[in-house]
């Protein structure tokens, strides 16, 4: 009998793989499972400082002038610093 606790293993057998980046919507009882080097990553440099590594992937779609893309990517860059201090 397996533990319902212990997180499954990935079916790569059944796997497929991404073709193109984009938005998904992900339902409960889907599995998904983090390509390499895409994980999160701490790494602790004293006993008073911890340090978060982690890729942020942004898509625009549309047309978006590079005064508009520059001004979402201030926004973004300010607000993961206001969640993360």
């Amino acid at each position: 009998m397996s533990d319902p606790n212990q997180d499954p293993v990935p079916d790569q057998e059944h796997a497929q793989a991404v073709e193109r980046p984009g938005l998904i919507e992900v339902h409960q009882g889907d599995k998904v499972v983090p390509a390499p080097g895409s994980e999160a990553a701490v790494s602790a440099r004293s006993a008073t400082e911890v340090h978060y590594y982690f890729p942020v992937h942004v898509v625009m779609a549309g047309e978006v002038t590079e005064e508009a893309g520059s001004a979402v990517e201030t926004r973004i860059w300010n607000a993961l610093y206001q969640a993360l201090s």
